[in-house]
């Protein structure tokens, strides 16, 4: 609602149907929409769906035995596992948790010394 000084109250599709007569309404500029530009329509339904998302698959039983031994010894003696300490499954069968832990307090030691230097 819009107040005025002649008219107690004055609703908004009044106010709408004075300035559209007027003409006021027709002076701003219309540009055509952007929406919807870049978008390819997919030819069948879900077709956005099934998109492969294993572009290299191993080709033999071989291969995918090899790629998978790969990852375990990765994932064995190079990652890293937050809940055996940052160390490696390999290091902690080994026994090497106490040792690396000792490394790392006398790194972070040395490190907390030269930043008190500085």
């Amino acid at each position: 609602m819009m107040l005025d000084d002649d008219v107690v109250a004055v609703s908004p599709s009044s106010t709408y149907r004075v300035l559209k007569n007027a003409g006021r309404l027709d002076r701003r500029v219309v540009t055509p929409s952007k929406k919807g530009t870049g978008f390819i329509q997919p030819t069948k339904i879900h077709q956005e769906w099934h998109i492969d998302i294993r572009p290299c698959s191993p080709a033999t039983k071989e291969e995918a035995e090899r790629r998978i031994a790969k990852y375990v010894n990765y994932y064995n003696t190079v990652r890293l596992h937050s809940a055996i300490g940052y160390i490696t499954p390999a290091d902690c069968l080994v026994g090497l948790s106490e040792v690396i832990g000792q490394e790392r307090d006398r790194k972070l030691e040395a490190a907390r010394k030269l930043r008190q230097e500085k």
